[in-house]
This record gives C-alpha cells, sequence and structure tokens, in this order.
C-alpha cells in the first residue's frame, strides 16, 4: 500500500513539472520566450503598459515623467536624474533635453508601443519597446528593468542614437559640476 502512494506521488511531481513552461525557453527562431510572471513577481508588461499609458492621448497632457522619477525608475537612475536636474537648475540650463522612454521632446505623433519582454533572472529583465510614431517612423528603444520590492523600475534605457541613459546623465552631471557658479 505504502509503494502505491509513493509511485502516485511521483507521478504527480513529475505532471507538476512537465506543465511549468521555463522561465526563458527558445522559441523556433531559437530567440527566448517571452517574458511572464514568476512566481509572485508582477508581470513586467502591466508595468510596461502603465507607464506607457501616460503617453495616450489627452489623459495625462501634463505628464512629466521625471516628476514621477521613483515610481519608474530604480533608485540609482532615479537618483541620477534628480542630481541632473539639481546641477542643470543651479547652473540655468535644462539638464535632460529629451524624455528617454519614447526618445523624444514631443509626444503628440506617438502611437502605442509594443514590447518584447525577455525575463533574464526571478529579479531582472529586458525589454525592447517598440514605438511608432503617425509620420511612419518608429523607435527602438532597450529597457534594463530590474524587481525591487515586488515593483519593476527602469535601472537603464539605451537606443541607436543614446546608448546608455546612465552615461549621459553621468556625462551631464560632470559637465555640470564643471560649470557649476559658486
Amino acid at each position: 500500500m505504502g509503494r502505491s502512494w509513493v509511485g502516485l506521488l511521483w507521478l504527480l511531481v513529475c505532471v507538476a513539472a512537465c506543465n511549468q513552461a521555463p522561465l526563458s525557453s527558445p522559441t523556433k527562431g531559437g530567440s527566448p520566450a517571452p517574458a511572464t510572471a514568476v512566481g509572485n513577481a508582477p508581470d513586467p508588461r502591466v508595468f510596461l503598459t502603465e507607464l506607457y499609458s501616460h503617453y495616450r492621448g489627452a489623459q495625462t497632457p501634463d505628464f512629466i515623467l521625471f516628476e514621477h522619477a521613483q515610481s519608474y525608475f530604480d533608485p540609482s537612475l532615479a537618483s541620477l536624474i534628480s542630481d541632473d536636474e539639481t546641477l542643470a537648475a543651479r547652473n540655468g540650463d535644462a539638464g535632460l533635453d529629451y524624455d528617454p522612454v519614447c526618445a523624444c521632446q514631443d509626444t503628440g505623433a506617438m502611437g502605442s508601443p509594443s514590447f518584447t519582454i525577455t525575463q533574464n533572472s526571478p529579479t531582472g529583465a529586458t525589454a525592447v519597446v517598440s514605438i511608432p510614431y503617425t509620420d511612419s517612423n518608429h523607435t527602438d528603444l532597450t529597457m534594463t528593468l530590474v524587481l525591487i520590492d515586488g515593483a519593476w523600475r527602469i535601472h537603464e534605457i539605451s537606443s541607436k542614437d543614446a546608448p546608455s541613459l546612465r552615461a549621459a546623465l553621468a556625462s551631464d552631471a560632470a559637465a555640470e559640476r564643471g560649470s557649476s557658479h559658486p
């Protein structure tokens, strides 16, 4: 009798294991499968969808990303953004002169973005964000996302024209420190 219970338990464990999708399994083309929520962690797609919802239509026409930096960027990137803005204001400059989430200065022609997300680890993901514009152009951004206290945050943004937001902010801050007025 005990042997049949062990066999049944083993069968249930095997069936459960077979029904689990791997975290990042290759698809037919050899590229990783799209990310989904892992364990109790939220799906990074939900985070990105909420972020980009501020950029569509007249819902929030006065949305200024950097005023909400703590909600969207990890603490180290939020700190770089804050430092850049503080130093720029002290010197009478504008600081970063574009929105890195859309790689644009004006969101009026921006369409709905699409996301390709690869879950790299339980606390890390990479998102390729493709943003169409009404003039038939589009922008592709790569975002490194990190899970902090159960919420996704942007750690880095790169694009063809701006390979590293972190490097750009650090460079701007260094330049602003060099031109600071006592």
